[in-house]
């Protein structure tokens, strides 16, 4: 009984920790496109020009691609330590990009600002973005789990074998959001496509 009870505890624990992390990626997120619409914060040109032409260069690959440049990226959120760090600047860079592109395109007027807050309900309520920010929580939440441990000094083989396993629940969540994210895209440039 009081092992059901240990497990329950750490599932509740582990619930909890995940939804941290989620909502700390989703805040960022918001924040940085509001700052960067709102406000231009200045993103180096060839920064922006880079990220479209490698989200382009993935939407070319098709889900593959998508998935690759994901994988990368929750790869990166999952290292002990730094995971933290790229994973504020992954989402900080993926909001800026978001803002800048609405500003370019709408301005800060009214439309702007529709265009903007539906663009972030659009990209955070999508399935495929729910789970794409599911997987980079439960990397965040493994590289800071991870990173503790390390410090505490408490690195054994169960915990290894956990970490490995939370990368791979990672890794399966992409993959579903990756398949899900292209379909979505290739159905709106058919009804785009159609006008």
């Amino acid at each position: 009984m009081r092992k059901r009870t240990d497990r329950t505890r750490s599932l509740v624990i582990y619930v909890v920790k995940f939804l941290i992390c989620y909502l700390v990626l989703v805040l960022i997120y918001v924040v940085s496109a509001y700052l960067s619409y709102k406000y231009v914060l200045k993103v180096p040109t060839g920064m922006l020009e880079r990220t479209t032409r490698y989200m382009e260069r993935a939407l070319r690959m098709g889900a593959l691609g998508i998935f690759m440049n994901n994988l990368a990226q929750a790869t990166r959120m999952s290292l002990p330590i730094v995971g933290p760090l790229y994973a504020f600047v992954i989402m900080m860079n993926t909001g800026q990009f978001l803002g800048l592109y609405v500003y370019s395109k709408f301005g800060t007027g009214q439309l702007g600002t529709l265009v903007l807050v539906s663009s972030l309900l659009i990209t955070l309520l999508y399935p495929y973005a729910i789970i794409e920010l599911s997987a980079y929580a439960v990397a965040l939440e493994n590289s800071m789990s991870l990173t503790i441990k390390i410090f505490q000094g408490d690195l054994n083989k169960r915990l290894i074998i956990k970490v490995l396993l939370k990368y791979c629940i990672s890794i399966v969540l992409l993959i579903i959001a990756a398949s899900l994210e292209y379909a979505t895209l290739m159905q709106i440039m058919s009804i785009k496509n159609s006008f």
